[in-house]
């Protein structure tokens, strides 16, 4: 048995020489430079010093970083990347001497784990996909994009509809906008499988991607995967727990019944269309829609025959993508008492052709195509 000065000699020099390590590894991340490269607009910006920016995966957090960090002082900051495989955690034994000795004002930590406390630093960025909040920082939530934010990055397209058309096809994530077509399918199943973090995370979320815009029972999927998986009712709910706090999924509940079936859509309306050669383009332009609401800020909700009600401003929204204007008013005579019931004082039809606006039983009605609708919020 060694004597214990030696156990603590050789404990001494162990930690001497990782805590050399960790100084060449802060240094060499304090080396690089974050040149100005193409940058589309986004509608946020960091402007707060000590900022957490939460979001999806994929959302363009680090971008919007990055874009930042090419406007610094050269010498000002210091960028952490917790994603990259040769950052370790212990790093953070030397972080807060190397910040003060290298008079570092500014310390981003992308894709941060929470492993360990944030130091002192006078501007701090911390990006995070986790439900977190950080006491004194100001909170900012990035998705991906929506279609305003899309055009920006449309550069092949110049007419409304055609922008439009290659966006219902790509999708929101960033990457896939700028993905060339001819790749797109495996480029987008190859992030689909990067974010999910097990095999059992990526088959609960291709269940319910599978289930886009459908009324759905989260049991009765638990009873499908238990059939090929090995899975716990517990594990499952805490899966959907998790792909519903990092906004991969949303379950819209019924209107003033929270424990009926819940209504899916997911972050990225064409993620289904990837994952299946089933189309149902109906129900990706309802999700498209929902997204629209979701990022503005509404509080949404489906009843029996509206596809989203918002009570806060006694709405409907209705999906319509081809339906005939004699149609439209067809329809609205079906759903008139539902209609009447929730005391709806405006209609938004969110159609792809039609257009026009009149009054029905004392409800303001407006036809938009999707691209005015979405523009004009």
């Amino acid at each position: 048995m060694f004597p214990l000065w030696l156990i603590l000699a050789r404990l001494y020099l162990k930690l001497y020489l990782d805590t050399i390590d960790f100084m060449n590894l802060l240094e060499i991340l304090y080396a690089q430079e974050f040149k100005t490269t193409t940058f589309y607009p986004r509608k946020q910006s960091i402007t707060h010093p000590k900022t957490l920016l939460i979001g999806p995966k994929k959302s363009g957090k680090t971008t919007l970083v990055l874009d930042h960090l090419s406007q610094a002082q050269k010498g000002s900051f210091l960028y952490i990347d917790f994603a990259d495989l040769r950052v370790n955690q212990a790093i953070f034994f030397g972080l807060p001497n190397f910040l003060t000795k290298n008079n570092i004002r500014l310390l981003v930590l992308d894709n941060f784990d929470f492993s360990f406390k944030i130091p002192d630093c006078e501007n701090v960025i911390v990006t995070t996909h986790q439900a977190k909040s950080i006491a004194g920082f100001a909170t900012q939530k990035i998705y991906p994009l929506d279609f305003e934010e899309f055009i920006a990055f449309e550069k092949r397209q110049m007419n409304i509809e055609a922008i439009f058309n290659d966006y219902a096809d790509a999708g929101t994530y960033p990457v896939m906008a700028q993905s060339s077509k001819e790749h797109r399918i495996k480029n987008f199943q190859n992030l689909i499988t990067l974010m999910c973090e097990t095999p059992l995370e990526f088959t609960i979320f291709q269940k319910y991607a599978l289930s886009q815009g459908l009324i759905v029972s989260s049991f009765s999927l638990f009873n499908e995967i238990k059939l090929f998986h090995k899975v716990s009712k517990d594990k499952f709910y805490a899966n959907v727990k998790k792909l519903q706090e990092e906004n991969m999924i949303f379950l819209v509940e019924k209107y003033q019944v929270p424990r009926a079936d819940k209504k899916v859509y997911l972050i990225d309306f064409a993620i289904k269309s990837v994952l299946t050669f089933d189309k149902d383009f109906i129900k990706r332009f309802e999700n498209i829609i929902y997204l629209e609401l979701f990022k503005g800020g509404e509080r949404v909700y489906y009843t029996d025959l509206i596809d989203f009600y918002i009570p806060d401003t006694s709405k409907a929204v209705i999906a319509l993508p081809f339906l005939p204007l004699p149609m439209i008013k067809t329809k609205l005579e079906r759903i008139e008492k539902e209609l009447e019931k929730y005391q709806i004082k405006k209609i938004e039809i969110i159609t792809l052709e039609s257009e026009g606006a009149f009054t029905y039983k004392h409800m303001d009605v407006e036809i938009l195509p999707f691209w005015s609708w979405a523009l004009q919020r």
